[in-house]
């Protein structure tokens, strides 16, 4: 609320049910925040990432989509520095050797219903993280993957659902 009053950034898109990439930054450094006072080993992407790059045009998301206004409209999406962190990080279904495209993960529920482990060898941390996320998860990939060397990602959904896993995963 307190970056809702004061930002000139909108947090979420005007056509989605989504946070865009500003949004999803504000989440994400209150989710480092609240760690760095219990584990203050840990490092994080620098402030001046956070900070607006500029603006691109985006095809619309799920609100635009429901009307069937995909053709017809597009908004403008903010992008911050965190596009510039490396990405040069190896994604596979967890517990086997099946690569999973970045391209793949953004259109398929393939990331909601099976674990997918993302490696980063430069990450700033070299920890293993279980993320449990959802569609809200997806604007925040980028710092994440930047934070921790190996993050095991799933829908929070499939992971309790009963024989999702998540007693296995921990």
């Amino acid at each position: 609320l307190a970056a809702k009053r004061n930002e000139l950034i909108g947090q979420y898109y005007r056509l989605d049910t989504h946070w865009n990439e500003w949004g999803a930054s504000i989440g994400f450094r209150a989710f480092a925040d609240r760690l760095r006072h219990q584990l203050p080993e840990l490092r994080w992407p620098a402030d001046p990432l956070y900070r607006l790059q500029r603006t691109d045009q985006v095809a619309v998301g799920d609100l635009a989509s429901f009307l069937r206004l995909n053709d017809v409209l597009s908004e403008s999406a903010p992008v911050l520095g965190l596009a510039g962190l490396p990405d040069e990080f190896v994604q596979t279904r967890y517990g086997r050797d099946e690569q999973v495209a970045p391209a793949q993960l953004a259109t398929s529920r393939v990331a909601l219903s099976h674990p997918v482990q993302t490696r980063n060898a430069g990450a700033l941390n070299q920890q293993r993280v279980l993320w449990l996320t959802d569609s809200f998860g997806w604007q925040m990939r980028t710092p994440m993957y930047a934070s921790f060397a190996d993050v095991v990602q799933l829908h929070w959904r499939d992971a309790l659902r009963n024989g999702g896993g998540f007693v296995r995963l921990v």
